[in-house]
């Protein structure tokens, strides 16, 4: 018999070796030089690698029940990634895995200083090498695909092009790299790589459009029961359950804005509320105060012991201005685990106060107060994901402590979404009970849980087939509120990544049907820090397993 603890070395590797780009954002750089490579070859020795962990995984041994599960979701994660091979929703169907992995290649060498700038510009360089072999095995293995995936490729690629044109001469400069001249030329040939794969996306792919939108209820039903551990769930179950809960949200809704609002219109609140902005000058320290608020008000509610976990609100570097509006640029991106660095930044985008006084005033109203506190502080920034990603980094599962972190476009590890989205869902109505909202902040909260919500009506509807593309735009646009824009780009997000829409509310539900039941078990003896410490202390597993540990310890 093998140990688990060297299967799980060797899972890792494995893992590592071919994701190097999942690899430098989660801070092991032993493959920083390297990009990942979807040749027909290369993907024959990936499945074979993966077959012959997951054959292993039969004689591996655990010594206790972190192991054991830890096992079990590695050996869980391979199945899905088998799948993903065999599919056509991925590698062999989507342009934008090129593109996003060509350009967040570079750009996570970037993000943080865990080397010296030198040393990381020399990784920039090989990857740049690697940029043109990886855009032309798209060309080669997608021959057609839905629409707006490839048109998500060509934004990504127009951000490739700003950065490798433009942003990389700026970063050299503010680096004050040596012999900038090399890395220029380099970054010439991965220019001309992206103009060419843009150019076989919008004059020959978007010419190839099928409807592919939809991975099938099989997949997601295995994403569901693998994944997220959910083995009685599916995507009918699902569709039921988020359709009810949607329901039951509007009219919580609605009973709520009447108390402020005798028509009910919780949209015209939210506008209200919209108007309430702090000046250009005041964005970043709108955000550090309210960081600092909710720091106080978590201690002194007495809801999690609060570590000393600092994060920096700052405008984007100069040099990805331009190109992060194209990209999956994420404000709040995980600090890499096995980096462990004391400086953590939260990256907004800048506003230039000479805009013309509309479009300034539309800018500003996007980074209003209520935003600010729920979005970039309370979910992402603080209680949320800032604070699960240090229990996470720390906690009881090696499969927890890398499986949250932002990677090139979704996380590490899918088994990671419902504890990882779930808490930071879970975070923001937490501090709405204990009253850090004021009373029409309340109602955004409520309304920004609809949102998240409808997410699952989307996923589940829409690769099980009952949603079309334009259906589920639609949904969004007449039952949530949204703009067609942002409609159009949540439902491109739901339909590449399937059963990642549903994270946030099967998370949540989990989250707090758990503390409703120790609660109940542990009568007046419950105490909230208590529960919320010993649950952020399982890392980003999937919330049915920390469930089910709980409430058997």
């Amino acid at each position: 018999m093998t140990q688990t603890a060297d299967w799980l070395d060797d899972f890792f590797r494995s893992y590592y070796k071919f994701r190097p780009v999942n690899a430098t954002f989660v801070g092991m750089h032993k493959y920083d030089n390297l990009l990942p490579s979807f040749t027909e070859e290369n993907v024959r020795i990936y499945f074979s690698d993966m077959k012959r962990l997951l054959e292993e995984s039969s004689k591996a041994e655990p010594t206790n029940r972190m192991e054991s599960i830890d096992l079990e979701l590695a050996s869980n994660f391979l199945k899905l990634q088998l799948s993903e091979l065999e599919g056509r929703h991925f590698h062999r169907g989507n342009p934008a895995t090129y593109s996003s992995e060509s350009i967040f290649g570079l750009i996570s060498l970037c993000l943080r200083e865990f080397a010296p700038k030198t040393e990381r510009m020399n990784s920039m360089i090989r990857r740049m090498k690697q940029i043109p072999s990886l855009l032309v095995a798209g060309e080669q293995n997608i021959r057609s695909a839905p629409r707006e995936w490839t048109n998500e490729a060509i934004r990504q690629c127009d951000g490739g092009i700003i950065f490798l044109s433009t942003g990389v001469r700026i970063l050299l400069s503010e680096w004050d790299v040596p012999a900038p001249h090399d890395y220029l030329e380099q970054s010439e040939v991965a220019l001309r790589a992206f103009r060419e794969y843009r150019e076989y996306l919008s004059e020959e792919l978007l010419h190839q459009h099928v409807e592919g939108y939809s991975t099938g209820s099989g997949f997601f039903d295995e994403l569901v029961q693998k994944g997220h551990m959910l083995s009685e769930m599916d995507a009918d179950k699902i569709s039921s359950f988020a359709n009810e809960r949607l329901q039951e949200k509007k009219n919580e809704l609605r009973k709520e804005t009447s108390k402020i609002r005798p028509d009910g219109d919780w949209n015209a609140l939210i506008a209200e509320l919209s108007k309430k902005h702090p000046a250009v000058d005041g964005i970043l320290t709108s955000c550090q105060s309210y960081w600092e608020d909710c720091r106080r008000t978590v201690i002194d509610n007495e809801l999690v012991d609060w570590p000393d976990y600092s994060l920096i609100y700052r405008f984007i570097p100069a040099y990805l201005r331009e190109a992060a509006p194209y990209l999956y640029f994420l404000f709040y991106r995980s600090p890499a685990p096995l980096d462990n660095l004391k400086v953590n930044e939260y990256l907004l985008t800048p506003i230039a106060p000479s805009l013309p006084e509309p479009e300034l005033e539309q800018k500003l109203r996007a980074v209003n107060y209520s935003v600010i506190k729920h979005n970039h502080v309370v979910h992402h920034g603080a209680l949320g994901h800032h604070i699960q990603n240090y229990y996470a980094y720390r906690g009881k599962s090696r499969i927890g402590t890398i499986s949250g972190v932002d990677c090139a476009s979704r996380i590490a590890m899918f088994c990671g979404g419902t504890m990882a989205e779930g808490w930071a869902t879970y975070s923001t109505t937490l501090m709405d009970e204990v009253g850090f909202n004021t009373q029409d902040e309340h109602i955004a909260e409520l309304h920004s849980q609809l949102r998240l919500i409808s997410r699952s009506v989307v996923d589940s509807n829409l690769h099980s087939g009952r949603f079309s593309f334009e259906d589920a735009v639609n949904f969004y646009v007449n039952e949530v509120g949204m703009t067609p824009k942002a409609a159009l780009n949540e439902v491109v997000k739901n339909s590449a990544f399937p059963c990642t829409g549903s994270m946030y509310l099967l998370g949540l539900d989990g989250i707090v049907t758990l503390r409703r039941e120790i609660a109940r078990n542990e009568g007046s003896n419950f105490n909230i820090k208590r529960f919320h410490n010993s649950l952020l202390s399982f890392g980003s597993v999937p919330v049915s397993v920390i469930k089910q540990e709980m409430m058997s310890g």
